[in-house]
């Protein structure tokens, strides 16, 4: 049907209607088109409804009808949200709070490891203390050489301990505070509390150099670890020797010098030693008749013998063999009664185990009884 169709007011054409499905009446149907003057152009539109353009001089408003929400799609591309420029606030009540949950592309991230990428990490405390909560361990390996070491200073919070050269090594620089075995000069000893250092010495008895002034040195001993002691007197010389031999000079309690004129009286105490008395009576033409024998170990110590003659005869009593330089006496007694005293130089026998001996002639008849002690 071609456009434009005449109309003629009176008489009859067809106008397109839509007719109400309860009133019966009809309602016009009319094509919209620009509304400037002369054009003709109609306004288009689709399945979707009616076009709509805006002119550039003029603002178009939106609103989603009352308790309606648009809603927001990336329309299966991206979704971008722009701040502005300041900070996006997402509220949410304190109760219910929002929850983020990364994702890898793949899956859910619930733990996030932390690396240096094959970098370096660095841990930023913001200025203030850097808390690690349980323990830290650092494992270093072995260094490739001694500057790439980790460096250790002590520190007692306050002070670094330094350090000291000695020969080509280091050591730590030390203050020694007290020791037990050592004491300060010329302070107190209590005995049974105070500690005193062990004194050792060394066997040396070819030395090849001496000492000089302010120098310290270890002592000398002797091979039976005994100290070995060089005499001298007041002055440093040294005494004892043969140009400077040591010299007694005894007083008695008066004051006056010990000499000839003068005697210094001695008296022998034996106390520590028992008494050891011997007795026996030998007949005539007896040879190495034992007297004295002492025990095992021990020498015999004479101190007095008393001869008592029966019949005058040849007596000889001797150390151990019959020999001039062993006899305590050799000689001819006559009847009668000897008493022999070595009080002040008592006879001991030559060594241990030595017996006391006697030999009579072939007229000689006597009972000897010996006194002394046994060492």
């Amino acid at each position: 049907m071609a456009d434009n169709l005449g109309y003629t007011p009176g008489t009859g054409a067809n106008i397109k209607t839509d007719q109400g499905g309860v009133s019966g009446a009809h309602m016009s149907v009319v094509k919209l088109a620009s509304s400037a003057h002369g054009e003709e152009t109609l306004v288009t539109a689709d399945g979707d409804g009616l076009e709509v353009q805006i002119g550039k001089s003029i603002d178009l408003t939106t609103r989603p009808k009352g308790g309606d929400a648009w809603p927001v799609t990336d329309n299966g591309g991206s979704l971008t949200v722009d701040d502005g420029g300041a900070s996006i606030t997402v509220d949410a009540p304190p109760e219910t709070p929002v929850a983020v949950r990364l994702s890898s592309g793949a899956a859910f991230v619930d733990a996030i490891p932390v690396t240096d990428n094959s970098g370096s990490l660095s841990v930023d405390d913001g200025g203030g203390a850097l808390t690690v909560d349980g323990a830290v361990t650092a494992a270093q390996g072995a260094p490739v050489t001694l500057g790439s070491a980790w460096p250790t200073k002590i520190s007692d919070g306050f002070d670094i301990v330094g350090i000291s050269t000695v020969g080509a090594a280091k050591a730590l620089k030390t203050d020694e505070v007290q020791s037990v075995l050592q004491q300060a000069d010329k302070s107190s000893f209590t005995e049974g509390a105070t500690k005193a250092s062990p004194v050792a010495g060394v066997l040396n008895d070819t030395i090849s150099a001496d000492p000089t002034e302010d120098q310290a040195a270890a002592l000398r001993i002797t091979a039976k670890r005994g100290l070995h002691v060089n005499l001298r007197n007041v002055a440093g010389t040294e005494i004892g020797t043969v140009t400077t031999p040591i010299v007694n000079d005894l007083q008695k309690i008066s004051g006056a010098a010990v000499g000839e004129a003068n005697a210094l009286p001695v008296s022998i105490v034996r106390g520590a030693q028992t008494r050891v008395t011997k007795s026996i009576t030998v007949g005539a033409a007896e040879t190495g008749t034992t007297v004295w024998d002492p025990a095992t170990g021990k020498k015999f110590v004479i101190t007095d013998v008393i001869v008592a003659m029966k019949e005058s005869g040849r007596l000889t009593l001797f150390d151990g063999t019959d020999a001039a330089a062993n006899r305590v006496f050799d000689g001819v007694f006559y009847g009668a009664v000897w008493h022999l005293n070595f009080q002040a130089r008592p006879w001991a026998s030559s060594t241990v185990d030595n017996i006391l001996k006697a030999t009579t002639d072939a007229d000689a008849e006597a009972t000897v009884t010996v006194h002394g002690y046994e060492v």
